[in-house]
C-alpha cells in the first residue's frame, strides 16, 4: 500500500493485481484467523490511512514520498500501536537512508 501510494503521487501508472492474498491450504479457518489476528487488526487502520493520505506537492522524488508516508505514519498512527512507529522508522526511513548510500557511492 505505501509504495503503491507513492508511485501514484508521482504520477506512475502502476496496476495491481487479484489476488493479494490466496489462500489454498486446508485447515481450521477460524484456527488461521486467530493466528493473524494482529495483523488483521493493523491492516484495519492501515487501509483507511493510505485512503486518506495526502502527500505534498513538494514530495516529487520516491525517496521525499517515502519520508513523507513515515512521517504520517508515526504522527497519525504510531500512538496506537507501536508496529507504526517501527514500521515507519526501521523499514521506511532505514531503506531511504540504504537506498541513498547506495546511490551516493557511485
Amino acid at each position: 500500500m505505501c509504495l503503491k501510494h507513492v508511485v501514484d503521487h508521482l504520477g506512475y501508472g502502476v496496476k495491481t493485481g487479484l489476488p493479494y492474498v490466496w489462500r489454498n491450504e486446508r485447515g481450521d479457518a477460524v484456527e488461521s484467523v486467530r493466528k493473524k489476528w494482529e495483523g488483521m487488526k493493523l491492516m484495519e487502520k492501515s487501509v483507511p490511512f493510505f485512503e486518506s493520505l495526502k502527500l505534498p506537492e513538494s514530495a516529487v522524488t520516491v525517496e521525499d514520498c517515502v519520508v513523507e508516508v513515515a512521517k504520517a505514519v508515526k504522527e497519525q498512527l504510531g500512538s496506537g500501536d507501536p508496529a507504526f512507529t517501527q514500521a515507519a522508522d526501521a523499514t521506511m526511513v532505514k531503506w531511504v537512508q540504504l537506498w541513498s548510500e547506495v546511490n551516493s557511492s557511485g
